[in-house]
């Protein structure tokens, strides 16, 4: 599990996904969209969410692609 051992609230895997996401790997760029989109270590932030969504999907995310169309509805 990707918060195994990691205290709730924590801020250090939205921290690991965006520095990953700054060297180009999309599903980096997903999981921190996700964090912002559900405010897992973070303040819900959308905007932000649709952003990286966006990247990741660029990227060849297809997952991200759709996560980005339905985030726009």
């Amino acid at each position: 599990m990707l918060s195994e051992g990691v205290a709730p609230g924590s801020s250090a895997p939205l921290a690991a996904n965006l520095k990953a996401c700054e060297r180009n790997h999309s599903l980096a760029c997903s999981n921190a969209a996700g964090f912002y989109f559900q405010g897992w270590g973070t303040t819900v932030n959308k905007g932000r969410a649709k952003e990286l969504w966006g990247k990741a999907c660029k990227l060849g995310d297809d997952y991200s692609c759709d996560m980005l169309r339905d985030a726009e509805k």
